[in-house]
């Protein structure tokens, strides 16, 4: 039996067309015919349950449109319907992704709120009189479990508007006319009133307090160990020694207690051939140094004994390591330790997980027009990505103009095995200045942030399966070249056009990372207020895309990020 939301959006179009005998003073209707009462009182009724009603409409389909986990088209999907159809719409509302919406809007006040509308269906419910033609050859102890709907229906049986009010007839008793439309006034209002405190409960402060327990310390981290392999790089190479960090855990090591891991390919010079690549793994097995009392170790399980540990400095530093033919089919082991003098140290090597000669640019599997590529899929991906753009962007590990190139997938080293495209890799650079400013760039005349405004083309990219390059307009174009200007204006043009095809949390990712209306002047880029904008704004909604679609969140095995629980 259906309850709630979809039933009363059901019910209240064919109750406001019951009411519609008083705009012609009730001369045909047959709803009210004991001559004692009044005509204007007829009137006044009629007229009032008319605008609550409709203001219950009103307020319902309100808050169908305010769900930012459904698309435009399924809210439109949603809303459609002027009449119950238990095959499609009953299926539409009770699938998980409505529910799921519908819970996080409330927050928390789902038992109130379909108490709510329950007390308002049955005042409805007593109003109308079993006394309409079309109820009296129907068994009306049947229809009470029915409910109203079914009451309505039998009524409305012909399915002519005109026939349908002139068979309407509201009960003849004063008394409970004047009460049941008392009750759903004062229930119309506690709704407004529990809806607009959920409003705020669910935009409330939960995702801050978990970016400042997370993603804060994520970005020092990251900055902390690309400083320390930076200082282990002593060689005199002619060009910076280029890496590939993946953006996920090995789910092989998910179990790993260390604060965070990441698979890693660096570059390098073997029989002097130029592009060859060692697999390493790199540990952070401690928090970052705080101020704190002589003689507190902040190291946690599975931190080796520092007594054991090798250098990598006094081993000669990492080119020399790196190269070592006798290292070529193993994964070098680094632990990173930040409370113990920011060292990196030899750790116990494993076995390779991928086949690095084989290299996919994101490039490449968007220009791929007949690549299968599930909604699930990029979902996933724009969420590691967009966590990438919180724990690397504005620091020494990505340059702020970073793009689709710059992300890169590699096949598992397992036999056969075609490339993984759930495992995402970073391109980035060790020895080399990344620019994380403005400088004489004239992009930034553009956009505040560019590295902001690359994760929404990605995104945009992603939703698109297509790359940005290929949209181009002339009227973007200078001389036939793309300038400036050219990325952000199309990326506006395009965002517009797949607004009704798009999710609408995705969407307004997106909206936020093109538009950075929320920056204000002045604001760092490393600041953590920033940071936590970043979160709140772009990655929490990608978040609860994946939540809301498929149930996955963050720590699940499909989404093993960089960082473990210990920094939340």
């Amino acid at each position: 039996m259906l309850t709630g939301i979809e039933l009363t959006l059901a019910i209240a179009p064919l109750v406001i067309a019951g009411t519609e005998p008083y705009k012609n003073l009730i001369t045909k209707a047959r709803t009210l015919s004991n001559r004692k009462v009044k005509r204007e009182k007829q009137i006044d009724f009629l007229r009032d349950l008319s605008a609550e009603v409709s203001l219950l409409q009103f307020t319902l389909i309100n808050l169908v449109h305010s769900l930012p986990e459904l698309s435009v088209a399924d809210k439109q999907q949603l809303l459609e319907y002027t009449e119950l159809d238990v095959t499609k719409k009953d299926r539409l509302w009770d699938s998980v992704p409505v529910q799921e919406a519908i819970a996080h809007r409330l927050s928390g006040c789902e038992a109130i709120f379909t108490e709510l509308l329950q007390r308002v269906l049955s005042s409805l419910n007593d109003l109308i009189s079993d006394n309409s033609n079309g109820l009296e050859a129907v068994d009306i102890g049947q229809l009470e479990s029915a409910g109203i709907y079914a009451k309505l229906t039998a009524i409305r049986k012909d399915g002519r508007k005109d026939s349908f009010i002139e068979r309407f007839q509201f009960t003849k008793n004063e008394k409970r006319r004047l009460h049941g439309l008392k009750r759903i006034t004062e229930t119309n209002e506690k709704l407004q009133k529990l809806l607009s405190q959920s409003t705020k409960a669910s935009s409330g402060t939960k995702r801050i307090v978990k970016a400042r327990s997370h993603h804060r310390k994520g970005y020092k981290m990251m900055s902390s160990l690309y400083n320390a392999m930076t200082s282990c790089w002593t060689c005199n190479c002619d060009e910076p020694h280029e890496a590939r960090v993946c953006l996920l855990r090995s789910e092989k090591h998910r179990a790993d207690p260390a604060v965070a891991s990441l698979d890693m390919l660096m570059s390098v010079r073997r029989d002097g051939f130029k592009g060859s690549w060692q697999e390493s793994h790199v540990r952070i097995v401690a928090e970052e140094k705080k101020e704190r009392s002589p003689g507190i170790s902040f190291q946690i399980e599975g931190a080796p004994d520092v007594s054991s540990r090798e250098d990598i400095q006094q081993l000669g530093g990492l080119c020399k390591l790196i190269s070592d033919e006798k290292y070529r089919q193993v994964s070098l082991g680094f632990d990173y330790d930040a409370a113990a003098a920011d060292k990196l140290w030899k750790a116990k090597p494993r076995r390779l997980s991928v086949i690095p000669e084989t290299e996919t640019k994101l490039k490449e599997l968007l220009s791929q027009a007949d690549r299968k590529w599930t909604l699930k899929e990029r979902r996933l991906l724009a969420v590691v990505i967009a966590h990438a753009v919180l724990h690397f962007s504005e620091g020494p590990w990505l340059d702020e103009h970073w793009d689709k190139e710059h992300i890169s997938f590699f096949p598992p080293a397992e036999e056969g095995a075609g490339v993984d495209f759930a495992r995402p890799y970073l391109n980035t650079m060790f020895g080399k200045e990344v620019k994380t400013s403005a400088g004489e760039n004239e992009e930034i005349i553009w956009h505040e942030h560019p590295s902001i405004l690359a994760l929404g083309v990605i995104l945009l990219e992603l939703e698109m399966r297509a790359s940005i390059e290929e949209r181009y307009t002339a009227d973007g174009l200078s001389k036939g070249a793309a300038n400036a200007a050219t990325k952000l204006t199309t990326a506006q043009r395009l965002l517009q056009e797949y607004v009704d095809e798009t999710h609408e949390k995705y969407h307004r990712a997106i909206q936020e990372c093109i538009d950075c209306e929320w920056i204000e002047d002045g604001d760092e880029r490393d600041d953590e207020a920033f940071r936590d904008e970043v979160y709140q704004r772009i990655v929490a909604p990608l978040e609860d895309e994946l939540r809301i679609g498929w149930d996955i969140k963050p720590g699940d095995p499909e989404l093993t990020l960089v960082f473990q629980e210990q920094l939340r």
